[in-house]
């Protein structure tokens, strides 16, 4: 049997850059939806991603989502 030594917990994206993950997704995202996406910047993007990201955030951490 194994005893946990170690958490890691990255609460400031010091671990895991969280931001170039999600910019290089919406980067994608937007090339793949180049039509329908050519007037909107990959910041208009990234800020819409965001505010929809801080709208469900709750509900995922109550569990209805």
């Amino acid at each position: 049997m194994s005893v946990l030594k170690t958490v890691l917990f990255d609460l400031d994206d010091t671990l895991f850059d969280h931001r170039h993950s999600s910019r290089t997704a919406l980067g994608l995202f937007k090339i793949r939806f180049a039509k329908q996406l050519e007037q909107v910047s990959l910041d208009e993007l990234e800020r819409a991603n965001l505010e929809i990201l801080n709208e469900i955030h709750v509900h995922v951490l109550d569990g209805s989502l």
